[in-house]
């Protein structure tokens, strides 16, 4: 970086560059209570943000979570770990993309070191056919469903 000043003098400050680490995992921020606990799992804050609304409107406490990408690679999943926020969930509501590698392999580790936390996948309609084998498992949800069919989606599954 540098500066001029106004009397033409350029003041030069050397900057190293650093990766930022990555956020924490998200934990949830009290002990379980008689609230359900639903972890979000997106990259796209919007998103995020207007699921975990709906879903603490309806008395849920919600943890989101921007996957692998958000995290600069860094999951607990993808290095043989339990993740602290599905350890603590009554279900997950899964919408990372399915086409990215490590978003699949988030998938498939929830079902290895969770294996009684349902997980609810919300998938475009026109991906529904070509991901039928890798959703065959879960129960899915429209990414165009509306707020009541959301929220009924996740009722089924913690029921």
């Amino acid at each position: 970086m540098a500066w001029l000043r106004s009397d033409a003098t350029l003041w030069v400050m050397s900057v190293s560059h650093r990766e930022p680490e990555p956020p924490p995992p998200p934990r949830w921020t009290s002990p379980g209570g008689k609230r359900k606990r639903v972890l979000v799992e997106t990259p796209r804050p919007a998103v995020g943000w207007a699921l975990q609304r709906i879903l603490t409107d309806e008395g849920y406490e919600v943890v989101v979570c921007g996957g692998p990408a958000s995290r600069g690679g860094d999951c607990p999943l993808l290095r043989g770990a339990v993740c602290p926020a599905a350890e603590g969930a009554t279900a997950i509501l899964y919408s990372l993309s399915l086409h990215d590698p490590r978003d699949r392999d988030v998938l498939a580790a929830h079902a290895i070191t969770h294996p009684d936390v349902p997980v609810l996948i919300e998938i475009p309609p026109v991906l529904e056919r070509s991901l039928a084998e890798l959703v065959a498992e879960h129960d899915t949800v429209d990414s165009t469903a509306s707020r009541e069919e959301l929220v009924d989606a996740v009722r089924k599954i913690i029921s």
